[in-house]
């Protein structure tokens, strides 16, 4: 209830202003009104100091803090309010689910998940034990929760909490609460990013009927959620409702005074579709008008007008005028060059649009150049923005920037093909295979090895502030509040700081251009380097999209290669990625003789191989699930193995990289084998847990090096025999077995040189990547390695809910990516199908072997089917007694698997196992 208070003698005058501040920071909150509360919280300083003793005051200022973009002042003030927030009294209060809450969001808007899943949780719990689970306030931890997840791309459990909050929301509040609209719009959002858009386009919808009650169909909200449903109606291709909600959207939205360059970018789209579709008298009035609107906007007019001109390019080619639509894209180019720092994705489109109607013409050489430049103008932003990105910013970026690549490839397939292109799809290659993967390597190296304690501390800071910027800039409804100039000014003072501290960051942004021919004056005489390119035809005649068609081709690089690289296509792609691949996998599980892999993988390569003795093999799609040391030529009848040194490596740049000094001193392995799977241990702490699995993972997973989760005495003497071998040469030895064989102690390992897992492994196929999906580490929450009490939480899911706080013994490749891995040489992962994940087109497999790279091993062993308990054990024992003798892991390897074979003929047996990494 509002207070009253009057004006007694003077001594109480400033009391009574703070009390009422007081007061109208509480309403101003309730209204959301963050402005407000920000301004009268900042304007008493007596005020400011209530902040300690007021629960509800230091909600509301912090809660206005986040939605402001001010993360920093928020927790600044909840930790000096509450500075050991984790230390909760005997029973938990409401207070400190309160500070718990606004801490995880918190960490939410600065992008640290685990810290935000950590808060969260422990919020929600409080509030559940002490409110019950029906109360609004547990509504409101499950929605922050579920929008955690949405933002960590976890669309499934985003989708069950958010549920939860809905059917919380419906009993408690009124049909026409805001609160409501909100919930159903993050449910559409989830279902947007699914693909369910019917689904989504009905969660908008309801939202919508919401607002438009309250606060009304002028408000700002009201437009948002109008704009939602326009672009969901665009990618439905229902372009004209998709144009009506747009208008009034816009106009809305225009009478609020908050203008949103996006409409542009989404009136563009939807002309193009129209364009696309064969609508052209509607894109072509759609087009005049939109023109005419943006034309009142000089300066959103500059921005907008060489994409309205490249729309008009498009309507004029598919009208047949070539040669108008050329002009146009001279003239949007020069449009362009007003500005010659704006060189973007957008000028890459006008290149590209240019290049199409070269291709159609024929004109390959024109169209060679288009492509050419605009892959150098990549290649330069990558190497100036790289190293500043964050690995999901460099994910976004490199999403937007493949499919110019991926094109290129297309001239192999032309009647006459043109000198070069070979070179150059190789040196793309070069610069772009396995590119994310390689600069999160690099740079967390760089960094964290440079023993500056106070710049990993600044680095770390700038990371924080960078992403900020990243997420800030892209903001499709933008923060008005929030000053981006400001922002960067701080990132950027930052970075010179940086810049002049650390003569790693100075060096990173490395300018070289690695060419083909640097690879062949690497290689001797009998060596070859062979690049795998997959990639989709793209088709310039009528769809003007990428067929479903999948080629590969073989990019091949010897000491006598003189103009280009030699080629050899697959043009059977998709027979290869389905029947072909099944057979060569069936034939190895069910022991058969395979005669035909060795033709359809290895024959048309190996004609080109004349006098080559190695071959050093960069793989790309499904040619990654292949051991070829396991083909058998139907002429010799001879393995490959027999006939050519194989040496698997993610890019052939490896070849040129200059083999880092190992660590004398660093001769300690650190063993894990034959764990406890029964054990309970994993109950008897508090253990934070990096990131908590779905309960379909838990349900899901098939575990096997042998045919179930049961103890593998075979795992447990092979670790045994191991630590024998390596003591015996003067390693120094951690072995973890039965019920010490824990996730915890694998998680507090620091830098061993050799990290050697043998247990059970994981890996789902259930689930499918959409290249558009946010939130990359949901790849790597399908494969894993089982540790000491997995079946104990395997099969207590229920009492190990997804709210738990202690590890559960399954190691999933999401948490295996925060191991501390650096300058370890080799990790062996002696369990099934651990070379497995989800694969993407040019950066290899999302797995384990993805998980252990990024933690920073050099090289790993992994299988690539189930395995043998006992013959692994065998094998692995003749690795190493090899590798420590000789120190080449490849030959180890080989020399291991031709004495296997000569016990065990069948290539299930000694063939599972191949070496990914580094030479």
């Amino acid at each position: 209830m509002k207070r009253h208070f009057i004006v007694i003698c003077l001594q109480f005058i400033s009391y009574s202003l703070t009390a009422q501040l007081y007061d109208s920071c509480l309403l101003f909150y309730q209204q959301a009104d963050y402005e407000r509360v920000k301004y009268v919280f900042e304007k008493d300083q007596q005020l400011q100091a209530q902040l300690y003793d007021s629960i509800d005051l230091l909600d509301a200022v912090s809660t206005a803090y986040i939605n402001l973009g001010e993360f920093t002042k928020a927790k600044s003030l909840i930790l000096t309010c509450f500075p050991t927030p984790f230390k909760l009294s005997t029973p938990p209060t409401l207070a400190q689910a309160i500070v718990l809450n606004n801490l995880g969001l918190v960490y939410d808007e600065q992008y640290d998940f685990d810290s935000a899943l950590y808060c969260l949780n422990r919020a929600l719990k409080i509030r559940s034990e002490l409110l019950g689970k029906e109360d609004h306030i547990v509504a409101e931890s499950y929605f922050n929760l579920g929008s955690l997840f949405s933002k960590m791309g976890d669309y499934d459990k985003a989708e069950d909490l958010l549920g939860k909050t809905l059917s919380i929301e419906t009993k408690q509040y009124l049909s026409n609460d805001p609160s409501l609209a909100l919930t159903l719009n993050n449910l559409g959002v989830v279902n947007e990013e699914c693909g369910r858009l019917t689904k989504a386009l009905n969660y908008y919808a309801q939202a919508t009927s919401i607002f438009a009650i309250n606060p009304g169909r002028k408000s700002y909200q009201y437009g948002l959620l109008l704009f939602n449903q326009a672009k969901v109606l665009v990618r439905l291709n229902q372009l004209d409702s998709a144009n009506l909600y747009f208008a009034n959207a816009n106009q809305i939205l225009n009478n609020a005074n908050v203008p949103m360059l996006e409409f542009g970018m989404l009136q563009i789209e939807i002309i193009d579709r129209l364009i696309s579709s064969n609508q052209l008298r509607t894109a072509e009035d759609l087009l005049q008008k939109t023109e005419e609107y943006w034309k009142s906007n000089s300066e959103s007019y500059t921005l907008f007008e060489p994409e309205l001109l490249l729309s008009k390019a498009a309507l004029f080619q598919k009208k047949g005028q070539n040669s108008i639509a050329l002009n146009l894209i001279d003239e949007a180019k020069t449009k362009l060059n007003l500005n010659p720092s704006r060189w973007n994705f957008s000028v890459s489109r006008m290149l590209d649009y240019e290049a199409l109607l070269f291709f159609q013409e024929k004109r390959y050489d024109l169209y060679n150049q288009n492509l050419i430049l605009i892959h150098r103008q990549l290649h330069k932003k990558i190497r100036q923005m790289f190293p500043s990105f964050s690995e999901k910013e460099r994910e976004q970026f490199f999403l937007i920037a493949r499919p110019y690549f991926e094109k290129y490839p297309t001239l192999l397939l032309t009647p006459t093909r043109l000198k070069g292109i070979a070179g150059q799809l190789y040196n793309n290659q070069l610069a772009t295979k396995a590119i994310l993967l390689n600069y999160t390597n690099r740079w967390k190296r760089q960094i964290l090895m440079s023993g500056d304690v106070e710049l990993i501390k600044q680095f770390t800071h700038w990371q924080e502030l960078k992403s900020r910027v990243q997420v800030e800039s892209e903001r499709r409804f933008p923060n008005h509040s929030l000053s981006l100039d400001s922002l960067e000014e701080e990132v950027n003072s930052l970075e010179k700081g940086l810049s002049a501290r650390s003569e790693y960051f100075a060096r990173h942004i490395d300018n070289t251009v690695v060419d083909w021919k640097a690879i062949r004056a690497k290689l001797k005489k009998n060596e070859a380097a062979i690049e795998i390119i997959r990639f989709r035809k793209f088709d310039y005649t009528i769809t003007l999209d990428f067929t479903e068609e999948v080629f590969y081709a073989a990019l091949i690089v010897t000491h006598r290669t003189k103009e280009d690289p030699d080629v050899v296509i697959f043009k059977n792609g998709n027979e290869l990625e389905s029947r072909i691949l099944k057979n060569y996998r069936n034939s190895i599980l069910l022991k058969q003789e395979d005669l035909d892999s060795y033709n359809q993988f290895w024959e048309p390569i190996h004609a080109k191989l004349k006098g080559v003795q190695r071959v050093y093999f960069s793989p790309d799609g499904i040619f990654n699930l292949i051991n070829f040391n396991t083909l058998k030529n139907s002429k010799t009848g001879k393995y490959l193995m027999e006939e050519i040194e194989w040496r698997q490596v993610t890019n052939t740049i490896d070849l040129l990289a200059s083999s880092e000094e190992e660590e004398k001193n660093n001769n300690y392995a650190l063993l894990f084998g034959g764990p406890d799977f029964q054990t309970k241990a994993i109950w008897q702490g508090d253990i934070k847990r990096s990131f908590i699995p779905s309960a379909r993972t838990y349900q899901s997973i098939k575990v096997e090096r042998g045919q179930s989760l049961s103890f593998l005495p075979g795992a447990k003497m092979e670790v045994e025999n191991i630590r024998d071998l390596l003591e015996s040469y003067q390693w120094s030895v951690d072995l973890f077995e039965g019920k010490n064989a824990l996730e915890e102690n694998l998680k507090h390992s620091l830098k061993p040189k050799l990290l050697h897992i043998a247990t059970h492994g994981y890996f789902q196929t259930d689930s499918k990547y959409s290249p558009n999906q946010r939130g990359a580490e949901n790849l790597l929450l399908r494969s894993g390695l089982m540790l000491a009490g997995a079946e104990t939480s395997y099969n207590q899911l229920e009492m190990i809910s997804d709210l738990s706080d202690q590890e559960d013994g399954i190691l999933t490749s999401y948490e295996a990516m925060n191991l501390n891995l650096e300058n370890t040489e080799l990790v062996v992962l002696s369990a099934c199908e651990t070379g497995l994940g989800e694969i993407q087109n040019g950066e290899g497999v999302y797995g384990l072997q993805r998980a252990f790279r990024v933690a920073g091993a050099r090289s790993l062993i992994m299988s690539l089917w189930k395995v043998d308990d006992e013959v692994t054990r065998y094998l692995m024992e003749l690795f190493y007694k090899e590798w420590l003798n000789t120190r080449d892991k490849y030959g180890a390897l080989l020399h291991a698997q031709k004495i296997v074979k000569e016990k065990f003929p069948e290539p299930y047996y000694w063939g599972a196992f191949v070496i990914v990494g580094n030479l």
